[in-house]
C-alpha cells in the first residue's frame, strides 16, 4: 500500500511539473506577443544611425577605371504621425557620403541632385508606398528617386523594381541606413540577394558591404546608362 501511494505522489508530481512547464510557456508566448503588438520589439531592434557613423571600402578597380554617377532625389514625407519622416537635409547628405564610401569599391557615385520635403498624411504615404510609380508618373524624373519614411512596418528599406528607379528608406533601421541604401541601390543596378556569405553588400538583412568582382562588373554596366 505504501509503494503505491508513493507511485502515486511521483505521478502526479511528474504531472504537476509538466503542467507548470506548460503554463510558463504559454506565459512566456503571451509576453512577446505583447511585446511585438505594444511596439517595443521595435524600439529594442530599430534605431536612427548616428550621423558620424560612416564604412569607407577601398576600390577593386584599377586607379585610370572611369566613375560613373547616378542622378539621386529624394523624397523626404513629412508629417506628425506615424510614418513621416524626421531626417533634415543634413543627415541626408550625410547619408549619400556614406553610401558613396560603400560604392566607391565599383566607381559607382550617387550624384545628389535635389531634396524634396513634401507634406503628405499617412495615408497618402501609404498610397505612395502602394503605387510608387504613380508619384513618377506625376513628377517625372531619369535617375533614382528615395522615399524618406519614418518606417516601412519592420523593413529597412525596399526596391520597388521594374523601370520607375525608386527605393524607400525607413528612418529607423536595424543595420546601418547607409548599408540599408547601397543594398537598395545594389538591386537598382541589378544585383540580387546573394546567400551564405554576411560580409556581402547583397547579402539580406546583415551589415555586410562587400561586393564581388561579377557584381562591380555588372553593377557598373547598368551604371552607365545613368550616365549617358
Amino acid at each position: 500500500m505504501h509503494d503505491t501511494d508513493e507511485s502515486q505522489d511521483n505521478d502526479y508530481e511528474h504531472h504537476n511539473r509538466g503542467f507548470r512547464y506548460v503554463r510558463a510557456g504559454v506565459a512566456l508566448l503571451v509576453a512577446v506577443g505583447l511585446i511585438y503588438f505594444s511596439g517595443i520589439y521595435h524600439l529594442l531592434l530599430y534605431r536612427e544611425t548616428p550621423i558620424s557613423q560612416q564604412k569607407n571600402i577601398e576600390s577593386i578597380l584599377p586607379s585610370e577605371a572611369i566613375s560613373y554617377q547616378i542622378p539621386v532625389r529624394t523624397i523626404v514625407f513629412t508629417n506628425d504621425g506615424l510614418l513621416g519622416s524626421h531626417r533634415t537635409e543634413e543627415h541626408i547628405r550625410q547619408l549619400i557620403a556614406n553610401t558613396n564610401s560603400i560604392w566607391n569599391q565599383a566607381r559607382v557615385v550617387m550624384e545628389h541632385e535635389e531634396i524634396q520635403f513634401i507634406e503628405a498624411s499617412d495615408e497618402e504615404i501609404r498610397g505612395y508606398l502602394e503605387r510608387p510609380h504613380f508619384f513618377v508618373l506625376r513628377m517625372p524624373y531619369a535617375g533614382v528617386t528615395v522615399f524618406m519614411v519614418r518606417s516601412l512596418d519592420g523593413i529597412n528599406g525596399i526596391s520597388f523594381g521594374g523601370d520607375t528607379h525608386i527605393i524607400a528608406l525607413a528612418d529607423t533601421t536595424t543595420v546601418p541606413d547607409f548599408r540599408v541604401f547601397a543594398h537598395e541601390i545594389g538591386h537598382v543596378l541589378g544585383l540580387e540577394h546573394v546567400q551564405g556569405e554576411k560580409t556581402r553588400l547583397m547579402y539580406q538583412g546583415a551589415s555586410g558591404f562587400v561586393l564581388s568582382e561579377n557584381e562591380v562588373m555588372h553593377a557598373r554596366t547598368v551604371a552607365k546608362y545613368f550616365s549617358l
